[in-house]
């Protein structure tokens, strides 16, 4: 590919079956349901147990109305309301979250293949329906791990580039391109 002097070449990849890819990705770790995401798994419990011990302190406090049941009751009370509400913040964060990553999968899902050109200037990503291009400068985030490729772009959204999706040899190919253009001295501010 040479130094960041030269001209790259462009690479295009054919991307398969990228809704199942996809799919696996955004859904590991437990991100398929409210009950097993990383940010809710803990509160829902921990708030259905404090709201049990809530309802039963206010039982024992209007059998028992001593200071200290009535003081026991107000103190889970308020730990009841202050983790219900964290829990429906977290939850609708999920929600909005697994909202926009379902409409995004139902429109890859029409797709057995879509096609990816990766240029000097920018990248391009097409099916039989359209195509979207991304210029290198609106590119503020990428991460490279082992089994995939995520671009943010401060423009369009985000890209996720899995490596079941292209044929054997051409993520590392992907990663070297992607890796020299961010490094490319034209590139940096």
């Amino acid at each position: 590919m040479g130094s960041g002097n030269e001209r790259m070449q462009t690479l295009k990849i054919e991307l398969k079956n990228g809704y199942e890819n996809i799919k696996a990705i955004y859904y590991l770790d437990g991100n398929g349901s409210i009950f097993t995401y990383k940010a809710t798994r803990r509160y829902i419990p921990f708030t259905i147990i404090s709201i049990i011990l809530s309802v039963f302190l206010y039982g024992v406090a209007i059998q028992f109305p001593k200071t200290g049941w009535i003081f026991l009751f107000i103190l889970s009370s308020a730990v009841s309301l202050t983790l219900t509400v964290r829990t429906i913040i977290r939850s609708q964060s999920y929600l909005k979250w697994k909202k926009s990553s379902d409409k995004y999968l139902n429109r890859l899902r029409k797709y057995q293949s879509q096609w990816l050109t990766v240029s000097q200037d920018c990248i391009e990503i097409s099916n039989v329906d359209e195509t979207s291009i991304e210029k290198w400068e609106t590119i503020n985030h990428v991460s490279i791990k082992a089994n995939y490729i995520f671009l943010r772009s401060s423009v369009n959204g985000s890209y996720l580039f899995p490596e079941k999706c292209m044929e054997p040899g051409q993520y590392s190919e992907l990663k070297e391109y992607i890796q020299q253009r961010m490094n490319d001295s034209k590139f940096k501010n």
